[in-house]
């Protein structure tokens, strides 16, 4: 269980990257590989991934300059934790994404960062943050300029990433110093920001803006289930007997694809 699991108790419909996941994911079949925005099972199997690692695989499950990029730092021995230029690097592309949020602090984990914050932040594909509060930001929904901190929700392949809370100010809570986090990650999840800056200039979000179904509430690209918690079970098998994966953890969200055609994401619209 995590750490943070055992100290907050989370505001209703509130949850985060590392909340406890829902009983739902163990309904879906065992995966034998991933290409961008589809999984498929050892059968063959192909699925539309609508949950993407509830935004980690928002560039997909295998980006290419991501992989790349790893693969160098492997090259150049930089994998113990030691202090690095790439803090630095890292710094300077999360201030050209959310400028109006320029102090930088890293945590090993999730689970330290909020352990230390000693809150939940909000989620805004799910609620408006409230003013002073700390909130996680998820690609393609305005930054929310009334939080105090932002931890950003960057798109790094695989959950093992560290987290980076953003702040107005400098001061952050806690008395410990800010732990070395492995230059192999930091290098990585630099080029997660420069790969989403750029998705961001040449992507048109017109796809996103048509989608409209009866079943979701849509901020962005992000899906929050209308039905209730009860219903969502349905919900979610029937959608994965058709070859979708939804988000296993209500209220969600589940994510449109950067990619999708019309007859995959027919069964939502039939539903």
């Amino acid at each position: 269980m995590p750490i943070y699991s055992q100290i907050f108790k989370p505001a209703a419909g509130r949850l985060t990257v590392g909340s406890p996941i829902s009983p739902l994911l163990g309904k879906m079949p065992l995966l034998h590989r991933a290409r961008d925005y589809r999984v498929y099972d050892v059968q063959g199997k192909r699925y539309l991934d609508m949950y993407l690692n509830n935004g980690r695989a928002f560039l997909g499950h295998k980006p290419p300059r991501v992989i790349t990029d790893l693969k160098n730092s492997v090259s150049k021995g930089l994998l113990a934790e030691y202090p690095s230029l790439y803090r630095q690097k890292l710094a300077k592309a999360l201030r050209k994404m959310v400028p109006e949020f320029p102090h930088l602090r890293l945590f090993p984990s999730w689970d330290k960062a909020l352990r230390i914050l000693n809150i939940l932040p909000a989620d805004p594909a799910l609620e408006e943050p409230e003013e002073g509060s700390v909130s996680l930001w998820r690609p393609f929904l305005p930054a929310p300029l009334q939080c105090s901190r932002l931890v950003p929700l960057l798109p790094f392949p695989g959950s093992f990433a560290p987290c980076a809370v953003i702040s107005k100010e400098e001061v952050f809570p806690g008395d410990d110093e800010e732990e070395a986090v492995s230059p192999l990650l930091l290098s990585a999840l630099t080029r997660c920001v420069y790969d989403l800056l750029a998705f961001a200039g040449k992507f048109s979000t017109e796809r996103w803006d048509a989608f409209s179904c009866r079943l979701f509430r849509r901020r962005g690209p992000y899906l929050t289930a209308l039905c209730g918690p009860g219903e969502y079970g349905d919900l979610f098998n029937h959608m994965l007997s058709k070859g979708i994966i939804l988000s296993p953890r209500y209220p969600g969200p589940s994510i449109l694809p950067a990619e999708y055609s019309s007859g995959e994401i027919k069964p939502l619209l039939q539903y």
